[in-house]
């Protein structure tokens, strides 16, 4: 939206005493980046013998801030779809492969992903 038109549209909500809430947009999560931290998730439960939702569990229980908060005293876990954008599921899902690292388990990076998705995917559905 340009400019101009942005104004007109302003001017015209207040002069008709509307409600106005002005955000900063920010590109929400794509599903490219969904469907790798899947992959993410997989490569460490083959790796460690854990389920999926064990694995999800365990790097929240890793991640200190990254992936908790506090209300009332109580530390609750956020979800992957309750992050905000892009930028913070990139910071997860690279924090996810930094921790893979640390225990010796390599996270094929989304490009290696994407040029051996077969390879991968077939390796990850034969350790089921």
């Amino acid at each position: 939206m340009d400019r101009n038109r942005a104004a007109a549209y302003f001017q015209k909500l207040t002069d008709e005493s509307a409600k106005i809430e002005l955000k900063k947009f920010h590109p929400s999560k794509t599903l490219s980046q969904l469907r790798y931290l899947s992959v993410c998730y997989k490569v460490i439960s083959a790796e460690t013998g854990y389920r999926i939702d064990e694995v999800k569990k365990l790097l929240k229980d890793s991640s200190g801030d990254i992936m908790t908060y506090r209300k009332d005293g109580h530390v609750f876990y956020k979800s992957a779809a309750d992050l905000d954008d892009t930028l913070e599921m990139t910071n997860w899902i690279d924090w996810i492969r930094s921790f893979g690292l640390d225990k010796g388990i390599y996270i094929a990076t989304p490009e290696e992903y994407i040029t051996n998705q077969f390879e991968i995917d077939k390796e990850l559905n034969y350790v089921k």
